[in-house]
């Protein structure tokens, strides 16, 4: 219940909002804003040879750059020579151009390497050349457009090594275009820019996948409007308010507030203030002049103090009530905050609403209508379809699943695919790899079975992937019993074990975090701890060292400030506290764990025989000196937490301790643990990198749609890479695929809404 928590925000929690986000990020959020007033942007930040020298566009210049540049790249690929001579001041521009750093260097190695790896290298040809990059030279672009012509595409190879072509192409992520994700830009659209829009109430039900851009969404809507955002969940409110502070929006926060006097205004949001006048920075904020706010970001238990705070400045057709992640909690027949969302839909008065979830049920009838009758609204369905990411599951056997696989019964299989056809975004839970082994077994034919094949720059995973469940779809019953067959004796496990996550099996976690998902978090937390064989002295060592290390500080401060006060300029007198000092220094001892202990640090991977292994991508937690003596310094909390912390494991759950939640929530956004253990309330809008998760043996009994929210917090990295989620009972994964027909969020919600 932590992160559901409905209180006033703590000191740490108020600079940690402050905080500005990195410059990629930044990028992003800039982007964002951008969107609302063009939806069809977008930017692509490769340079080309004459976008980075600058230069004025023309016909001429673009032949000079060929010919003295790449033509010789080129195979002396013919163009007519245009004799103007550059002026002298473009000279110099093109002469600091750096022809490795440009898009059509990037093009002409490909081409060059191009028999190396052909269909990676044709493949990935064909989509860099669909991509925005500006100013592109027209006869490089034609060269290599004629040299791929004459190539002789292996589908088959393609097809067998459409994980690392189609999903896992690094150089496609890494020269990407940046555009606003499908549904924010029909959300855009739909509440539109400009002052002739349609300006009835809208209530808008999103259901896009996780990581997806949903939860900054509302940093583009307040461009024009007023934006109230509803979570349940702490740690997404406090990063919205962080990520719309760095995009330059002026919010404030209603936690615990149970009158509008109580919300909390950010100093930029300010209208009146009182200054420091030391400073001149601002000591106290007025509050109750909110006309500035651009965003209000509450919780549960304040809405209504936030709703007629937000409505005591702006009319109600300008502000939108973005509620993110409604079905928190809803599946449950019963809990203490039921109430309190009933009363949130029965109290509010503003018709411009945002339904936002990666899991929004569909089977709501009675709560639009409830809608509808209350504020004769216009009801949008926003459902895209996003496959980024390829996310591996692993049953408890290790092995990789796949619909044939799982289930081997014809009928059942058919159920699957007419529910996967409807909600195509679990697709990206088929893996890409047993996909393309299923269809090369049946022996398609690529020339004729689907359009997409023909025309590789319409080739993609998910096109790929809808070939697959049309074969399926059409299969016979015999046929299917011979696929059943052979992938049962084709197949194996991906690895032996992956069980002891401290210890021999921490090699196969790679490239980032993990995040292990179960009810009993203490009892996983025991586990790691009872396989590394700890002594539990080392803490209290590791503590005297700390409390020597902090003494020898001391003294060494105080004899700086003796040196600085008694012989400022007694040079040998000097010498004698320098090496007083450079004495005292070399006593200071090294406070860390032993690597032995540490998951994939170099003395642990050699202890448990792993060294060699996914060389150079097992991933391991990356403590500093300051975050070992922080957590060294928590008094009020156990030693194991403190151990598992070391081994950089942090254990979810709500601890009395301020500090141990605080230090936790900061080394997970910064990605410096290598496991998280944490229950299925922690997954609601997490935005914390996971590379790899697992399913614990007591989450058998979770909804399909909670299922599916914790499969979200997986491969929501930037980079391309293998991730898998491992589950520890197969359960869940039996009915993942299939129709919910118990549907326990949508009749909750119905429920709340309605009675």
């Amino acid at each position: 219940m932590a992160h559901f928590t409905q209180e006033k925000l703590t000191r740490q929690e108020w600079e940690g909002i402050e905080v500005p986000l990195p410059s990629n990020e930044l990028e992003i959020l800039s982007l964002i804003k951008k969107g609302w007033h063009n939806p069809d942007i977008i930017i692509n930040k490769i340079p080309s040879f004459l976008s980075k020298s600058k230069i004025t566009p023309s016909p001429e210049m673009h032949n000079h750059i060929y010919h003295h540049y790449f033509k010789d790249q080129c195979g002396g690929f013919k163009v007519d020579v245009m004799k103007r001579v550059p002026k002298k001041a473009d000279m110099i521009r093109l002469q600091s151009v750096l022809v490795e750093e440009v898009f059509e260097t990037v093009l002409l190695k490909l081409v060059s390497r191009y028999s190396k790896a052909s269909d990676y290298n044709h493949y990935t040809l064909v989509h860099l050349l669909k991509l925005h990059v500006v100013e592109v030279n027209p006869h490089v672009l034609d060269y290599v457009k004629e040299f791929l012509e004459r190539q002789t595409i292996d589908m088959e190879k393609m097809i067998k090594n459409a994980g690392t072509i189609l999903e896992n192409n690094v150089m496609l992520e890494m020269y990407r275009d940046i555009q606003l994700y499908p549904h924010q830009r029909e959300m855009f659209r739909v509440f539109g820019q400009k002052e002739e829009v349609d300006r009835k109430n809208k209530l808008v039900l999103l259901s896009a996948p996780t990581g997806s851009g949903k939860t900054l969404t509302p940093i583009g809507l307040s461009e024009q409007y007023r934006v109230i955002f509803l979570c349940a969940a702490r740690h997404v409110s406090l990063a919205l308010a962080r990520a719309a502070l760095s995009a330059d929006k002026k919010i404030a926060l209603a936690f615990n507030a149970k009158t509008p006097d109580m919300i909390k205004l950010h100093y930029a949001a300010a209208k009146e203030f009182i200054a420091d006048r030391r400073s001149g920075g601002i000591r106290k904020v007025d509050n109750a002049q909110g006309e500035k706010v651009e965003i209000m970001i509450t919780d549960l238990y304040s809405y209504e103090s936030a709703m007629n705070y937000m409505m005591t400045f702006n009319s109600s057709e300008n502000i939108i009530v973005y509620w993110d992640e409604p079905t928190i909690l809803m599946d449950r027949p019963d809990h203490e905050l039921h109430q309190t969302i009933c009363d949130i839909w029965r109290k509010n008065l503003l018709g411009n609403i945002v339904l936002s979830s990666a899991t929004l049920p569909t089977s709501i009838l009675p709560v639009l209508d409830n809608y509808q009758q209350r504020f004769g609204g216009e009801i949008i369905k926003l459902n895209p379809i996003i496959l980024d990411k390829n996310v591996k599951l692993l049953d408890k056997e290790n092995r990789v699943i796949s619909i044939p696989y799982l289930y081997p019964d014809y009928d059942i299989m058919q159920e699957s695919v007419a529910n996967i056809s409807i909600r195509p975004s679990i697709l990206k839970y088929i893996d890409i790899g047993e996909v393309g082994k299923t269809l090369l077994y049946l022996g398609v034919d690529f020339k004729n079975d689907v359009d997409c094949t023909i025309n590789i720059a319409n080739l993609t995973s998910y096109s790929l992937k809808l070939l697959y469940l049309d074969k399926l779809k059409k299969m016979t019953k015999r046929d299917y019993k011979r696929l059943v067959d052979w992938i049962s004796t084709s197949g194996k496990s991906a690895f032996i074990s992956t069980i002891y996550i401290s210890t021999r099996d921490a090699w196969t976690l790679t490239h980032g975090p993990t995040l292990y998902m179960t009810n009993n978090v203490d009892k996983i937390g025991k586990f790691c701890l009872q396989q590394v064989k700890l002594d539990t002295s080392i803490c209290a060592n590791l503590v005297a060292n700390l409390e020597r290390n902090q003494d020898i500080i001391q003294q060494i401060e105080q004899l700086q400030r003796d040196c600085q006060d008694k012989c400022p300029d007694d040079k040998e007198a000097k010498n004698e506290y320098y090496r007083k000092i450079g004495e005292l220094q070399k006593q200071i001892l090294k406070i860390k764990l032993p690597d032995v202990y540490v998951p994939n640090k170099k003395g642990h991977m050699e202890r448990w025989g792993n060294v060699g292994r996914a060389e150079g991508t097992s991933y391991t937690s990356n403590l500093d000196d300051t975050d070992i003596a922080n957590i060294l310094n928590m008094d009020d909390v156990e030693v194991m937490y403190k151990i598992l912390l070391l081994m950089g494991i942090g254990v979810f759950k709500y601890h009395s301790s301020v500090a141990y939640r605080e230090m936790l929530m900061k080394l997970a956004q910064f990605q410096k643990l290598y496991l998280i253990i944490a229950s299925t309330d922690y997954i609601y809008g997490t935005n914390y990198q996971f590379c790899h998760g697992y399913i614990g043996k007591d989450l058998a009994d979770i909804s399909q749609e909670k299922t599916i929210q914790a499969l979200g917090r997986i491969g929501r990295n930037s980079c391309q890479q293998e991730y898998t989620v491992r589950f520890r009972e197969n359960t869940l994964i039996n009915k993942l695929f299939l129709l919910d027909r118990e549907e326990i969020e949508a009749k909750t919600m119905c429920r709340l809404f309605c009675e």
